[in-house]
């Protein structure tokens, strides 16, 4: 894909990196239970049942053994989720599906913006944190993007080798300010006092 310029990567991505693009037919989920609490910020949760057998080839990421997370201001961070989709054609029954395509983005946590007032969702420092979002209004919309995930990646000193387990979540993204451009995340520990209602 580095042969391609900017204005060719679309049809490139799909015609040569990829080749014709073939849905799955998906894997029904089972969900067993829907976790939510005002108090705790705009998130939710949802437990599905036998994720191993149903989602073979989905890697969970254990929360386990984390705790309160550093969210300082100016610290580099790494963004996930899926702004875009593309509607494409299913080859078993013809209906058309969306194909979903990964953001990521490195991005720095903002201090937080004691001015900007959301009245459906009230802003706290204790619930919610910032980051800066500059990206390209003509390759990605946010909109869709909620749900995904912040990360901290560790500093792997030399001879470490570095793997997934060791990013750090520190929050789930949660709304979109396009004139500040800012995210807003809602933080772990309120995820986890979510999930521990369970």
């Amino acid at each position: 894909m580095q042969k391609a310029s900017k204005q060719e990567l679309p049809d490139y991505f799909f015609s040569k990196a990829l080749g014709r693009i073939k849905p799955s037919t998906g894997t029904h989920i089972h969900i067993i239970k829907r976790l939510v609490n005002k108090a705790l910020g705009d998130i939710g949760a949802l437990r599905i049942e036998k994720g191993k057998n149903d989602l073979p080839h989905t890697v969970f990421h254990s929360l386990s053994d984390k705790g309160s997370a550093d969210i300082s201001e100016g610290k580099p961070v790494v963004i996930f989720g899926y702004p875009g989709a593309l509607h494409i054609p299913h080859e078993v029954h013809g209906q058309r599906r969306m194909a979903l395509f990964l953001y990521c983005t490195g991005q720095n946590i903002m201090a937080f913006p004691a001015s900007l007032q959301d009245h459906s969702s009230p802003l706290d420092p204790k619930l919610d944190f910032f980051t800066d979002f500059v990206h390209d209004e003509s390759t990605c919309d946010p909109k869709g993007m909620s749900g995904g995930g912040v990360w901290a990646i560790p500093k792997i000193n030399d001879g470490e080798v570095w793997a997934p387990p060791r990013a750090h979540l520190l929050g789930i993204q949660s709304g979109l300010y396009r004139e500040r451009k800012l995210l807003r995340f809602v933080r772990i520990e309120r995820v986890l006092d979510l999930l521990s209602m369970d």
